[in-house]
């Protein structure tokens, strides 16, 4: 959830939704529940690829699924979020879902502060800190057991059917390695980076778990570590050295971070970073490609 208006996701290269809505279907998510119907939202406060933050009375948002995504995805926000809540991982208090003008959406608490990446804009010297925040917050996420959950391997599985533009002995490779990873039954939020981390008063809260699973742990660092990637180190055009150095630094700071916390919970990561980089084979991402594939190659080999 979102307090003040910005531009969250807007100029995000990749949301990694298509994972998100794909699995939701594939889970029974589709089998809508009955909710409150509304008429309308006002006028929203910020907006992503998906849904359109309102104020929604006092200490309230609505986070309102887009018409044109699957309406199946508000109840899949819901149910998770609520699971995360109820297990204590810093999630906001999901209150209740409901539908307004044909559209469904989730009511959150209302979160007062900015995310992280709005927070790094302001004090880009301090990288390194947010990093290690990150870090922090990740590995303390980590201890939760949620067994209820979607599993991680069955939605990399999912992912990698639809991956079209990846090569037939690739694809094969990748799926003997996602047979030999283990899946586990701790909570993954499965969208993990510095925009889902809103920081408040009371201290950060993780934002947008609508696609959390159960798994590795090591898989859900691993999309972390592609987010960054994907953010600032694949990035292209003029200012790309500085950049693309910016996210090596800040991916090492919060992996060294969470490792100190951690010990020994990242004995797979670049298994699974080969494994969800093949997942994000798929037309909307082919920008992307070229940096993907040493990745997989050299894991698959």
């Amino acid at each position: 959830m979102v307090a003040a208006p910005d531009t969250r996701r807007n100029n995000k290269p990749n949301t990694f939704v298509s994972e998100e809505m794909g699995i939701a279907g594939h889970n029974g998510y589709n089998a809508l529940m009955p909710v409150p119907h509304l008429l309308t939202p006002g006028t929203p406060i910020a907006s992503g690829r998906t849904a359109e933050i309102y104020a929604w009375g006092d200490g309230r948002v609505l986070k309102l699924t887009r018409a044109d995504f699957p309406a199946h995805l508000a109840d899949q926000e819901w149910e998770n979020a609520r699971i995360a809540w109820q297990l204590g991982a810093r999630a906001p208090k999901p209150i209740e879902i409901i539908e307004v003008a044909g559209r469904r959406g989730v009511v959150f608490e209302r979160l007062d502060g900015q995310n992280m990446i709005q927070c790094m804009r302001h004090s880009p010297l301090l990288i390194r800190r947010y990093a290690r925040q990150l870090g922090s917050l990740h590995a303390e996420l980590h201890k939760i057991k949620a067994p209820g959950l979607p599993s991680r391997h069955q939605r990399a599985a999912w992912n990698l059917e639809r991956s079209t533009l990846l090569p037939g002995h690739l694809k094969a490779a990748i799926y003997q390695l996602l047979a030999k990873l283990p899946d586990e039954d701790t909570i993954c939020h499965g969208d993990f980076h510095p925009e889902n981390i809103i920081l408040t008063e009371r201290g950060p809260v993780i934002i947008d778990w609508e696609g959390c699973m159960h798994g590795n742990p090591a898989a859900d660092v691993a999309r972390t570590c592609l987010w960054i990637r994907s953010a600032l180190t694949f990035q292209e055009g003029p200012g790309k050295w500085i950049i693309r150095q910016l996210g090596r630094l800040f991916e090492q700071a919060y992996r060294a971070e969470y490792t100190r916390l951690a010990p020994g919970q990242l004995a797979q990561l670049e298994a699974w970073i080969a494994v969800l980089a093949a997942c994000r084979f798929q037309e909307e991402n082919r920008r992307e490609i070229k940096h993907l594939l040493p990745l997989i190659e050299s894991i698959s080999a």
